[in-house]
């Protein structure tokens, strides 16, 4: 399987959701925020741009893989970020690095948000350029449920990277491509925090 953007999305749990689509439309409920699984959760979510909030089913887990475009020779970007809609307690929605060797890069830590339908940003760019084979976003501590939440239920948004390249080996697996929906290309990666691996950088 391949994709023309180069990012294959794969998780743990049984699948995903988009917000707004068929699958999550409830009566009466156009702009469905994942009511369809629990019908609070439109008090607590909200979308960046246009209703196309992005979640793992069955799991808070999601890993992306990056192949070159239309291949599926693996890939390497030197730059990825999302936006997390509902982020409230820290350390709880993170996104690790992986180089091409399957080699953690390093785990970041998305900043929380006081109150409800707030957003999150984060997005790393590593100075020594396309190194980052994939990654793998926790989002939340809890999976969405029907049941009453106890911990931090997050979901995804605009997800951004830079163009992937070939690279030595690496990537690889089966997965989805990433919905179109929800792709934004990387004109905003002078956003991301630049990253030096030389000098140990966490965030």
């Amino acid at each position: 399987m391949n994709s023309p953007r180069g990012a294959i999305f794969s998780t743990p749990g049984t699948g995903f959701m988009v917000s707004g689509a068929t699958t999550d439309a409830g009566p009466g409920q156009p702009q469905n925020q994942f009511d369809s699984i629990n019908p609070v959760y439109h008090r607590f979510f909200e979308p960046f741009s246009q209703q196309r909030l992005f979640t793992s089913l069955g799991s808070n887990v999601t890993d992306v893989n990056f192949f070159v475009p239309g291949t599926n020779a693996p890939g390497a970007v030197s730059g990825f970020g999302a936006i997390f809609s509902d982020v409230d307690a820290p350390n709880s929605t993170s996104i690790q690095f992986f180089d091409l060797n399957n080699n953690s890069l390093g785990t970041f830590f998305v900043l929380p948000a006081v109150g409800d339908e707030t957003f999150s940003i984060l997005g790393v760019n590593f100075s020594e350029g396309a190194i980052v084979g994939r990654v793998r976003i926790t989002s939340g501590n809890e999976a969405l449920s029907a049941a009453t939440r106890t911990g931090d239920v997050v979901v995804m948004d605009d997800f951004l990277y830079s163009n992937p390249v070939a690279g030595p080996g690496g990537g690889g697996g089966g997965g989805v491509p990433l919905p179109a929906a929800v792709y934004v290309m990387p004109l905003a990666l002078a956003l991301l925090i630049p990253v030096s691996r030389r000098l140990g950088a966490r965030a």
